[in-house]
């Protein structure tokens, strides 16, 4: 009797099947085009689309042969778009949460640098307040950020060079072309802000490109600037402190996390939406073994 009711009836099953298909169709086209937009952006894994859409229509077929009313079921736009995004919801969840429990530093680090502001582009207080947000996280791992100077520096230097430094040595250029622009353009830069000094340095300097620089042309410098979001002129979200945090990772020889998707510090991808601390016991080894080479003390 049950089966009679469910499918007893061919021709409105058909059709319903048919309707059934279109909303797939288009929903999938659209899910779809939202994850290629969210995956330029690192913000969702196309993973946790495709597998929320199946899990949902497999949620609403168990139900189609259960319900007593399978039509107004599988007509139901409503539980299908709230099935995706519950679905997708608990895995991203599963997806961006380290399966490793933080990493753990049982000798303390005191790492100084030298802090250089050019054109007065940020207060001394402000500047360490953004200090003072870095070292939070960094003391979670027994390390301490210190400030051996802080230097303005008056320089003319153009918006051109300003955006160089932020975008000049990239990933997609080969390593001899990178060596070459290290040598020849980017650390004479570098050096008349720093006045050639050796020593970690941090430089605090607006451009246009990424919102900071780390480590580069084998030197233990990192370069950063403002980056916040402002709603009706009003600050919502801060993350230049989070960005200085981040930088100084990469001198004290940390990589951007390959895997895109799990939550990290040295992973910007989702700090617009969660600023995470998180480091793994591999990296804080990693900064440990490093550090005679990174002048940690």
């Amino acid at each position: 009797m049950r089966f009679k009711e469910l499918f007893g009836d061919r021709g409105n099953l058909i059709n319903l099947n048919k309707k059934s298909i279109y909303l797939f169709i288009i929903l999938i086209v659209l899910f779809s085009a939202l994850t290629l937009m969210l995956n330029s952006f690192k913000l969702l894994h196309p993973l946790i689309v495709v597998l929320s859409v199946l899990f949902s229509y497999f949620v609403i077929f168990l139900l189609y042969i259960l319900q007593k009313h399978p039509k107004d079921l599988l007509n139901s736009l409503d539980l299908l778009l709230f099935l995706i995004l519950f679905f997708s919801i608990c895995l991203s969840i599963y997806m961006f949460i380290p399966s490793d429990p933080k990493g753990i530093n049982t000798e303390h680090l005191e790492v100084k640098f030298n802090f250089y502001v050019v054109n007065n582009e940020i207060s001394k207080n402000e500047l360490l307040d953004y200090v003072k947000e870095a070292n939070k996280i960094w003391n979670k791992y027994n390390i301490s950020i210190v400030i051996n100077n802080v230097e303005f520096v008056e320089i003319n230097i153009s918006d051109e060079k300003r955006t160089f430094l932020y975008t000049g040595i990239s990933e997609k250029n080969t390593t001899e072309q990178n060596e070459k622009i290290c040598k020849e353009e980017y650390m004479p830069i570098i050096n008349s802000i720093t006045n050639n000094n050796p020593n970690m340095s941090i430089i605090f300097i607006e451009g246009k490109g990424n919102s900071g620089r780390g480590n580069l042309c084998g030197h233990s410098f990192a370069i950063f600037q403002y980056e916040k979001l402002s709603l009706f002129g009003t600050t919502v979200r801060d993350l230049t402190g989070w960005n200085l945090a981040h930088e100084i990772g990469h001198i004290f020889g940390l990589s951007d996390l390959k895997e895109n998707y799990k939550i990290n510090l040295m992973n910007d991808k989702h700090k617009l939406f969660y600023k995470s601390d998180y480091l793994s016991q591999d990296q804080i080894e990693r900064i440990i073994k490093d550090k005679s080479k990174n002048k940690v003390s």
